[in-house]
């Protein structure tokens, strides 16, 4: 086991094992006193009161060695567990111990490789919205996902929400307006555009870079479609397991050709280029 397997290891339980074995122990005492001081026998309900508090917590206890257990296998070796804040941890875990799907499970793994890879990645309020959101809603957020270009930021490229290549991959209105809903964008009909104070940009989509060049020389303007993500969606972007779509790479080169951007920067005239792989 690496120093960085014992550092993780011993933050987690030295900060966890009491908080998840607390009200187990005080059961197991409390059931050993009453019996060996001969006082009050339990009745009935009470001693299944007990037992089912000790599967609860047991249960928990598993979920959470499960996913430290796939955190450790994905943690780099440059991360430092050990600088995640302690009241962190002990909200991730508090919020993470009874999910029992196993894709669920993943993301709060991913979650915490992100924070002991980079403390202060994730919010506590990323951490109630991930403790509540419905799978499917992760699904479609990963769907959504997909779209998503850099440009200084992650940006979900939607410049018409009704075009095919959205509504193919189950992206429309509807589906827009409420992950708008739950808090992970914002959604905006009328368009989005980024300042681009100098004649050239770049923009990147997955290992793709492309350069641009604007026709004006200072303060231009690049569409970037209807949607930004929240907060808690930047956060999230990362971790959400969306993949490359060659085609909608191919749309978007083609949107913004068609948006008088110079065609005369490169030498086969055309407006942009993939210039290299990140």
């Amino acid at each position: 086991m690496t120093l960085l397997i014992k550092n993780i290891s011993k933050a987690i339980g030295g900060i966890f094992e009491p908080v998840q074995m607390q009200r187990i122990a005080k059961a197991e005492v409390a059931v050993a006193m009453i019996r060996a001081e001969g006082k009050i026998a339990l009745s009935e309900i009470e001693e299944r009161a007990i037992e089912r508090l000790l599967r609860q917590e047991a249960r928990k206890q598993e979920i959470i060695e499960k996913i430290v257990s796939e955190a450790l296998k994905d943690l780099p070796d440059h991360s430092n567990p050990a600088e995640i804040e302690e009241d962190w941890l002990a909200y991730f875990f508090k919020n993470c111990d009874t999910v029992s799907d196993n894709e669920m499970q993943s993301l709060w793994a991913k979650m915490l490789v992100g924070e002991a890879t980079s403390p202060g990645t994730f919010s506590k309020r990323t951490i109630d919205f991930v403790r509540s959101v419905e799978k499917e809603d992760a699904h479609l957020f990963t769907n959504l996902c997909r779209f998503v270009w850099h440009l200084g930021e992650p940006l979900p490229l939607i410049f018409d929400v009704r075009e095919q290549i959205y509504s193919d991959r189950g992206i429309n209105f509807n589906s827009l307006k409420h992950l708008e809903t739950i808090g992970l964008i914002s959604f905006e009909l009328n368009g989005l555009y980024n300042e681009c104070p100098d004649q050239f940009t770049t923009a990147s989509y997955w290992n793709k870079k492309i350069k641009i060049e604007f026709l004006g020389e200072k303060d231009n303007k690049l569409q970037i479609g209807q949607v930004l993500f929240s907060k808690i969606g930047r956060e999230l972007f990362p971790i959400c397991g969306a993949s490359p779509d060659l085609e909608f790479y191919d749309y978007v080169l083609q949107y913004w050709k068609n948006a008088a951007i110079n065609p005369n920067f490169f030498a086969d005239n055309t407006h942009l280029k993939e210039v290299n792989e990140i």
